[in-house]
């Protein structure tokens, strides 16, 4: 038995001639051939969205050399995936960091590629408020308001109010 490794792509012709200890002997002959690999990328519409209305897109660019067929493989991270299909759509239904992985592979010999790239949906944050006391006569009256806005992780930078007279 012998082993032997190509360093291009192509076909081979592959001879053995086995010969006896009184000189009979016989051919065979076959080819083999070595198959292009695919290389997996992917372009994406964002890799950060806030949780409310996040729906990534995403888009296979893997090549191969003489353009052979292959299939895709999108796993987004979340225990979800889609099989074979060149663009990709995906809703995370929670905030998080997720690895997306596209795995590109030829029809033929089932050579393949993968890429990783990481895409992160933000928590949103809770709007709340609380008034000091929200029925007050009109003479005098001074309403304090407090933010009890909160988010899980992260932190709240901006609030904006709207006291329901144009100010």
């Amino acid at each position: 038995n012998v082993q032997h490794s190509y360093t291009g792509v192509q076909t081979y012709n592959i001879r053995l001639v086995s010969t006896t200890n009184e000189a009979c002997l016989d051919t065979i002959n076959k080819t083999v051939k070595t198959l292009a690999m695919p290389v997996a990328n992917y372009t994406f519409n964002y890799d950060k969205y806030c949780l409310k209305g996040n729906d990534f897109q995403f888009n296979s660019t893997s090549s191969i050399s003489g353009n052979a067929p292959m299939t895709h493989r999108w796993y987004y991270g979340d225990n979800d995936s889609l099989i074979n299909s060149t663009f990709a759509q995906h809703t995370y239904l929670n905030y998080g960091t997720f690895d997306v992985t596209l795995i590109s592979s030829t029809n033929v010999g089932n050579c393949r590629d993968t890429i990783k790239k990481t895409m992160t949906v933000f928590p949103m944050p809770v709007s709340s408020f609380v008034v000091d006391n929200d029925k007050q006569c009109f003479l005098n009256n001074l309403f304090n308001f407090t933010s009890t806005a909160n988010i899980p992780i992260g932190t709240i930078d901006a609030t904006n109010w709207t006291f329901g007279d144009k100010t």
